[in-house]
């Protein structure tokens, strides 16, 4: 009998996924039925063979990052930010393709589009952020990271402070709302 290890949950595209492995397979697991399994030996690696397939026959709609990006950015003009500027940075780097910059009167609104955005995109696409930052220490910086897109939200000093659209000059806007 094969032993078989557990990696508790990995994010693929902002969706968790369960791992096993065995000596001989790898297999990941989606809780809408969706199971991937790479199987075979060739030095000790699963290599051989790939198979993919949704058991329940759903498949489900992902988000690209530039559709993901507007969102946000409705999201965030709902909540009565302003000055909200969508850029393009792909170019420019690899670790996002899209900062969605916005300036808030203060922290509690800060807070209020954080929470809208973590309920909203969570329920609808399952969607949440890789990580989130600066809501606990109120630097006039909160900061969320949804892989692909990077939203910040600063209050107009920190804003003006750190002027990140200087920085990403280069960037393309895609959008700007004031």
């Amino acid at each position: 009998m094969e032993s078989t290890f557990w990696l508790e949950s990995i994010n693929v595209y902002n969706q968790k996924w369960a791992l096993s492995f065995t000596p001989t397979c790898a297999r990941l697991s989606y809780h809408r039925g969706a199971t991937a399994s790479l199987c075979g030996r060739r030095g000790g690696i699963a290599l051989l063979q790939a198979e993919i397939r949704v058991e329940s026959g759903q498949q489900e709609d992902f988000l690209d990052s530039n559709t993901l990006a507007r969102t946000i950015v409705d999201m965030v003009e709902e909540k009565q930010a302003s000055d909200i500027l969508l850029l393009d940075v792909r170019e420019q780097t690899s670790i996002a393709d899209y900062f969605v910059i916005a300036t808030v009167d203060n922290e509690r609104q800060a807070q209020a589009i954080e929470n809208d955005l973590l309920e909203q995109l969570k329920l609808k696409q399952n969607i949440r952020p890789l990580g989130i930052e600066g809501i606990e220490n109120r630097s006039g910086w909160t900061l969320l990271d949804y892989g692909d897109v990077i939203v910040h939200l600063f209050t107009e000093e920190t804003r003006d402070y750190y002027d990140l659209e200087e920085l990403w000059a280069k960037a393309n806007v895609v959008i700007k709302v004031l």
